[in-house]
């Protein structure tokens, strides 16, 4: 029987915050959880502790493949119908996974996130990030409103997707071969396709084919081009414009920091 959700980790010369979240997940999950790790190429030895008969997790190797590219990959090798994917420096809470799970499980939503704080200093928390200029510079929520609630950018350091949506929407884009961005990258193409990230739709799905069009202009930008930034700047405003004015009218325009 395939495992009802799997948690996919991708991991390079992480030291032993591997281990610490290896073993977090562990204590905090039901064992019918599938952990796997992604190894990319470490020389640390930082998965060595995964080669045994007891390992912990099912390790994947691979070489120097970058964060999305290692994530698609551990998807493709995962058994979970859900899958979250998990930075290897990340230390769950108990009670993380019901809620989770929930939340995706519900018609239209398209991803989901718990609260993240600062490992060691917990008053340092965010709800999810929101974009606060059309250069897609971000912001932390810091109104929780208690509860499941939705967010306009769910980070990427533990985020669920069912299985059904991952494969409908291609998974991470692996155009985004550096670390960084790839969950705003995500959380926006999952918007233009009318997932419901926000509580409600939009008025109607972007077509899916100008939704890539201008992702791929998003991931010239994220990816550093600077001709390709400023022509994304001068051209895409308007859609940063919608953004906002979808988020007012949806009542989602909360406090950041």
């Amino acid at each position: 029987r395939r495992p009802e959700l799997t948690v996919v980790i991708v991991s390079r010369d992480e030291g032993k915050n591997l281990r610490t979240t290896v073993s977090a997940i562990k204590e905090t999950a039901p064992s019918s959880v599938e952990i796997l790790v992604v190894d990319d190429g470490s020389t640390d030895g930082s998965a060595d502790f995964l080669s045994g008969a007891k390992s912990p997790a099912r390790l994947l190797c691979a070489s120097g493949l970058g964060v999305t590219k290692a994530r698609n990959f551990g998807a493709r090798g995962a058994r979970g119908e859900a899958l979250i994917f998990a930075d290897a420096h990340v230390v769950p809470s108990a009670g993380w996974l019901e809620p989770m799970l929930d939340a995706i499980g519900r018609p239209g939503v398209g991803a989901a996130s718990p609260a993240i704080s600062v490992m060691g200093s917990p008053e340092l928390i965010g709800y999810g990030l929101r974009l606060k200029a059309a250069d897609l510079s971000t912001q932390w929520l810091r109104d929780g409103r208690g509860g499941v609630h939705a967010a306009p950018i769910v980070p990427g350091c533990f985020l669920a997707m069912s299985r059904q949506t991952f494969e409908a929407t291609g998974g991470f884009d692996e155009g985004m071969s550096t670390w960084g961005m790839s969950d705003i990258e995500l959380s926006v193409r999952l918007w233009l396709l009318g997932y419901e990230q926000l509580n409600r739709k939009p008025e109607a799905k972007a077509d899916y084919q100008a939704a890539l069009a201008l992702l791929d202009s998003l991931r010239a930008n994220l990816a550093g081009d600077q001709a390709a930034k400023q022509a994304y700047l001068d051209a895409n405003y308007a859609l940063y414009d919608r953004y906002m004015n979808f988020l007012v009218a949806a009542g989602e325009h909360q406090e950041a920091f």
